[in-house]
């Protein structure tokens, strides 16, 4: 989807990906939402388990670690 706003064409929830060699992969997204709401998507065990295991897939997440300070786990 593109947005116009002004004078500037936006993607809005656009998905890349690219192969940067045989074994390197970069995936960017842009998101409709504020920073703040995506960093926590990506850092917070209760908003992680919702964003790899959305309810329409009808599966659940048995545990998730999402610490992301020096020296801790995101597994």
């Amino acid at each position: 989807m593109v947005v116009e706003n002004g004078s500037r064409t936006t993607s809005v929830n656009e998905t890349t990906m690219e192969l940067d060699s045989d074994r390197g992969l970069t995936i960017t997204r842009v998101f409709n939402a504020p920073p703040h709401i995506v960093f926590d998507a990506y850092t917070k065990p209760e908003y992680v388990s919702r964003w790899w295991t959305p309810k329409s897939l009808g599966v659940s997440m048995v545990s998730c670690d999402a610490d992301v300070r020096v020296g801790d786990k995101y597994r």
